[in-house]
């Protein structure tokens, strides 16, 4: 057979023998980097598209253009450093493609045999029949690390895809390794003393049992070989004793072993293998955004090679990324599962998966026994553990996602297990590759993939000690929220949620046997009294009312001590943001209150004042709002937060604004934040769930606008926002953008800035139980419409937005809103139904007080009296409103009253 030469430069490229040399000198260079060098060397001087070098190095194999990048970057690099002549062979052309520059000669020479050719009776390697997903990095690791650290253990979970990897990895170190690559599966082995003649056989020897480690380092003696040892973790110590007498023996000779755990031999490097990538927890997740992960990539390979009329696009690529996640990333199960997508399809695939060990059972014919099966994979790690790391693993299964090492030590104590034991199982499972660590916190975190927990609460389940553990692990979680919440007052909420917040899964399972037939409904309540701040701080309303109406169904309706005084004031925050299918929680609060009363308990009767001053403020009843913002003022002489009266100035001063008093509203604010100290801030917080400074600020940023201040309440809202994100608490993001950031770019007619606004305010609502703010954003984007002079849109938009909020009760602003749709409606020439808003929202601003818009009510309805062709109406308005806007302090309201043209 002919083979063909290409030169450029100082470079030889072998097409058929895949070698490139530089001056006479092997590179080494991965399999897809040659490919893509070769094609475009065979077509130098033009531009190959990115899309076709992808269709042509990764045939049939959904890849990211990410791919592509990271092996033209170690071509380039193989080819010389950067910014040398020789790095600059291939040329990016930006939006196209790349472009091979140099000369090529082409030279077609007879075929030579390669030394590989001919290994001496040894076994053929087997290459990996399908793409390899994931492991460029660990590929070129292998490439790297093996010729100089001669004995190279790749460790990892069953079907983490160790073995795929070395095969891999295998074929681009066939180079260095001229006298041949052996893989030795030792998986069959079930005799320790066996291991050094199984490789004798792989290397076609046949030697008696007393003498195979001698006559081995003799045969291999002085030879250029890599030997692979697939699969030692049953036969760890023979292994490890194997390879440190053969490379004792020779410097010439490589190894490669695959475990689930180390060997721990001298001089060994070890390659942990982790999952594939994942995306997040999306459910908005795209095809194109899902397919640059890994994990994604390979299911999608291998569901579209079982056949049938599997498609992926938007539709099910959240349903795929979901079976990814409960998979792990471990690509053994995502085959199994792709084998399966046909016959289920993704949807009832993702849900199957509960029962994934009796669904995942249609593995390769020709795969090893203990790969034929999810169960028999984890059947197989089992078996290697002592009976104490059984023991242990079954008791870590109580254990959702991540775990301390305290939490560990509690689920697994009994009496025939001693703490050392424990912990020396628990560091042996982490070895085995059965536990991974977390390295990304200030102390240790484990995690138990789902799989494995599965798998591993199926054995305890079995042993009949489920309950009892499960009981064990509530009681533990119970006292591990007793210390996050005296933790609250003292940490940044950052922190605090970076400490407690990933415990919230085991908060839930820990409920969910609590409630349960046979559990515990006593400490259920206290664990759900205990751990509401956590839900309220994720922003997980819904989950918390559902939980605490669980409890309290539970709880003695007889009962007024201090577990139902919690619970029922959980029941009333919905009211702050108006969760879908919960009523108001102004009953819920008055309950509250009394309860704090009779209990005399101070601390929750502040908060209690406070959620019905906010009721009454959400209702658009300043009056009212003001009768308890009194009330909280007075009783914060006798408690001992001596920072629970400048909360009362953020109280009345925000009620001040509503009513129309400015100047009063923006000396109470300003005293306020001048007193208000960190500490305070941390401990209301918790008290009343929002930060009572940045929530001071907003009302200050509303009336520095209407005291003509523009430029520095933008200044402020800008602040706001910045400062809202990095709290990360979705409702008092929200509040900011529905209450200041929205109306105030809108009534400075900055259409740009209200559409920005509006945009933040819909994505924090999207995935939050929202819908109040979310509907507000409906209500701003409608009065935008009108603004712009598409008065039909813009009331289209506002009228269902606007009748939602009045059926749930939320009227804060609704004043306002009237006068933007009569506006709206004098625009499309709907007079009558114009001056029938104006008079409703005059009307009900008389009743309850609301008079911070009054002014601009009466300008419009002046301007109404103009197109009506009554003057003396229309200027005997403004004049009035004029008068009330300076009575106010309301520089903004006035200039626009003076330069209304109903004059």
């Amino acid at each position: 057979m002919d083979g063909q030469i290409f030169r450029f430069g100082p470079f030889e490229m072998h097409r058929e023998q895949r070698r490139l040399y530089r001056d006479g000198k092997l590179l080494q260079l991965g399999s897809r980097a040659f490919d893509i060098l070769q094609i475009l060397v065979m077509r130098a001087g033009e531009v190959v598209r990115h899309e076709e070098l992808i269709a042509m190095v990764w045939p049939d194999t959904f890849v990211a253009e990410n791919n592509l990048r990271v092996n033209m970057t170690a071509l380039r690099r193989a080819l010389g450093p950067e910014g040398s002549l020789t790095n600059g062979l291939i040329a990016n052309v930006p939006g196209r493609g790349y472009s091979f520059t140099a000369p090529v000669a082409h030279q077609t020479v007879e075929h030579a045999p390669d030394r590989h050719d001919n290994s001496e009776g040894l076994r053929t390697l087997p290459r990996p029949l399908g793409a390899v997903f994931g492991r460029d990095t660990a590929l070129a690791t292998l490439a790297g690390q093996v010729p100089s650290r001669r004995l190279v253990t790749i460790t990892g979970a069953g079907g983490i895809g160790k073995t795929t990897l070395v095969l891999a990895a295998s074929h681009h170190l066939r180079n260095a390794y001229p006298d041949g690559v052996i893989l030795v599966d030792l998986a069959p082995i079930s005799d320790p003393q066996l291991v050094a003649s199984a490789v004798a056989t792989a290397l076609g020897q046949a030697f008696r049992n007393e003498s195979v480690v001698s006559e081995l380092t003799a045969v291999i003696a002085d030879r250029r070989i890599l030997i692979i040892l697939d699969s030692c973790e049953h036969v760890v110590d023979p292994a490890a004793l194997l390879s440190e007498q053969l490379l004792q023996s020779t410097s010439r000779l490589g190894i490669i072993a695959t475990s689930r755990e180390a060997l721990r031999a001298e001089g060994e490097w070890v390659l942990p293998l982790s999952p594939l990538e994942l995306p997040e927890d999306d459910a908005n997740v795209s095809a194109k955004s899902a397919l640059s992960f890994s994990a994604i990539q390979l299911f999608v390979n291998r569901a579209s090679a079982v056949g049938g009329s599997f498609v992926f696009d938007d539709a099910n690529a959240p349903y795929i990324a979901n079976i990814c996640r409960q998979l792990d990333g471990i690509p053994l199960a995502l085959e199994l599962a792709a084998s399966r997508v046909q016959t289920l399809g993704p949807k009832v695939l993702a849900a199957s998966l509960n029962d994934r060990f009796h669904v995942l059972t249609r593995g390769r014919r020709t795969a090893v026994p203990r790969h034929q099966t999810l169960r028999a994979t984890l059947d197989w790690s089992y078996r290697l553990l002592t009976a104490s790391e059984q023991h242990v693993l079954c008791r870590l299964s109580t254990l959702v996602g991540r775990f301390t090492s305290k939490a560990a030590t509690t689920v697994a104590a009994d009496s025939a297990i001693s703490d050392f034991e424990i912990e020396e199982a628990l560091a042996n499972l982490v070895a085995k590759s059965l536990i991974s660590v977390d390295a990304s916190y200030d102390h240790t975190i484990f995690r138990l993939a789902d799989t494995t927990r599965a798998y591993a609460v199926e054995k305890l389940a079995e042993s009949g000690e489920l309950r009892r553990v499960q009981r064990a692990h509530a009681r533990f979680f119970l006292e591990a929220f007793g210390e996050a919440e005296g933790d609250f007052e003292n940490l940044p909420a950052i922190d605090w949620l970076r400490l407690y917040g990933w415990q919230i899964d085991d908060l839930r399972a820990a409920l969910d046997w609590a409630f349960a037939p046979g559990g515990d409904d006593a400490l259920g309540v206290e664990l759900t009294a205990i751990a509401i701040p956590l839900w309220h701080q994720l922003s997980l309303l819904d989950e918390c009312l559902g939980r605490v109406a669980q409890a309290l169904s539970a709880h003695s309706k007889e009962s007024r001590d201090k577990r139902r005084m919690q619970l029922q004031a959980a029941l009333g925050w919905p009211q702050m943001v108006a969760v879908s299918d919960f009523p108001s929680g102004a009953d819920a609060w008055k309950e509250t209150l009394a309860l704090a009363e009779t209990l005399g308990d101070i601390d929750y009767q502040l908060r209690s004042l406070w959620a019905l001053w906010v009721d009454r403020t959400n209702s658009a009843q300043p009056r009212e709002a003001m009768v308890f913002a009194d009330r909280f003022r007075k009783l914060t002489e006798s408690s001992r937060g001596r920072s629970d009266d400048a909360v009362a100035d953020r109280m009345q001063g925000a009620t001040f604004h509503l009513l129309g008093q400015q100047p009063q509203a923006q000396a109470l604010l300003e005293k306020m934040l001048a007193s208000y100290d960190e500490q305070s801030h941390r401990r209301h917080i918790i008290r009343f769930q929002y930060d009572q400074r940045l929530l001071a600020e907003l009302a200050l940023s509303r009336v520095l606008w209407l005291r003509g201040e523009s430029e520095e309440s933008l200044f402020l809202v800008e602040k706001l926002i910045d400062r809202a994100k990095v709290l990360n608490h979705g409702p008092t993001y929200a509040n900011i953008l529905a209450e200041a950031a929205c109306p105030i770019a809108l009534m400075a007619n900055d259409f740009s800035l209200a559409q920005r606004f509006i945009a933040l305010l819909r994505t924090e609502t999207r995935a939050r139980s929202m819908d109040v703010w979310r509907t507000y954003a409906d209500a701003f984007e409608g009065e935008l419409l009108i603004r712009r002079g598409e008065p039909k849109l813009g009331l289209a938009m506002m009228y269902p937005a606007l009748t939602k909020l009045r059926a749930t009760g939320f009227v804060l602003y609704d004043m306002a809103f009237r006068g933007v749709v009569a506006a709206g409606l004098m625009a499309v020439g709907d007079n009558v139904e114009a001056a029938t808003e104006l008079d409703l929202a005059v009307a009900q601003c008389a009743k309850t007080g609301e008079a911070w818009c009054l002014p601009e009510l009466q300008r419009i309805r002046a301007e109404l009296h103009a197109a009506v062709k009554e003057q003396q109406a229309a200027k005997n308005l403004l004049r009035s409103a004029s008068a009330l806007a300076s009575a106010q302090g309301s520089e903004f309201w006035l200039a626009r009253i003076e330069a209304s043209p109903a004059w």
